[in-house]
């Protein structure tokens, strides 16, 4: 009876390491880590698996071995992350893809200079809302709002010093109990940037109703507005952008070969395949 129960907890110690192995693997593959990933599943031994797990094993085995293959093709000279920089991704929603995914073309500089030649880097965003920008970013010498102030006085000021053309939307603020005699204050503060001193003082109003809300701000044309992310989060522009320049060319493949740019035979078809 000893013999069969150190059997039983050898036998659950070593699925447990399996299982903590194979959800290790399975975080550097979210992670883009495919290389570490494939070598971690090759080297897991499946008889210390469940049957799902033999199968998620196999499944990201083959994702790992598809994703490196095509992440060679694409940056075949970019090195590859050492294993002390490999850290688990707990919301990979939220990540971005791993640079050797962008690739510029080697004319980068040529193509940035024809498209300033012909303003297309200049349909992002209007004349009127460049210039805001610029002047919200513009530093101010000195400023200080002690002893406390209404919080209307402080745009009031920010507004007539600046020159910028501020909009409050109250009743989206007031909605959070925030008033127009709202008090903020800020020590004396010199070589700061406008844009700054309003987020400071955003935060502080925040922070008074015990971030309830967060309020921010939102440039467009030549007005500022501050009111709630909810509220100036409803308020969207849609604008297009042409990434012709950043696109992979379509490339061609001879009738006369049979086979794809993967080496799998296709048999008599149109010829052409995308990236």
């Amino acid at each position: 009876g000893m013999y069969l129960t150190v059997l039983a907890l050898t036998c659950t110690v070593a699925l447990g390491a399996a299982s903590q192995d194979l959800q290790r693997a399975i975080d550097l593959y979210k992670a883009a880590y495919y290389v570490h990933a494939r070598d971690l599943l090759q080297h897991l031994d499946p008889s210390a698996l469940t049957d799902q797990q033999r199968a998620t094993r196999a499944d990201y085995l083959s994702r790992a071995q598809h994703a490196v293959q095509k992440q060679a093709l694409l940056a075949p000279s970019q090195p590859l992350p050492r294993p002390d920089q490999v850290f688990r991704i707990q919301d990979d929603v939220t990540r971005t893809p791993q640079e050797t995914y962008i690739r510029y073309p080697g004319n980068w500089a040529q193509i940035v200079r024809r498209q300033e030649r012909y303003g297309a880097s200049q349909r992002m965003e209007d004349k009127p809302t460049r210039q805001t920008r610029r002047q919200f970013a513009a530093l101010v010498p000195q400023i200080s709002f002690e002893p406390p102030v209404p919080f209307a006085d402080a745009i009031d000021r920010i507004r007539r010093d600046s020159g910028l053309n501020i909009v409050v939307n109250w009743p989206a603020l007031q909605q959070f109990g925030i008033p127009p005699q709202q008090e903020v204050t800020l020590p004396r503060l010199t070589n700061i940037a406008w844009r700054k001193v309003t987020e400071l003082l955003l935060q502080q109003v925040s922070a008074s109703i015990a971030n309830l809300t967060q309020l921010d701000w939102a440039i467009e044309g030549s007005i500022l507005t501050i009111s709630t992310r909810e509220d100036l989060s409803t308020n969207l522009t849609l604008r297009v952008y042409d990434i012709g320049d950043l696109l992979v060319p379509r490339q061609t493949v001879p009738q006369s070969t049979g086979s794809s740019l993967t080496g799998t035979p296709t048999g008599t078809g149109p010829g052409r395949t995308g990236p």
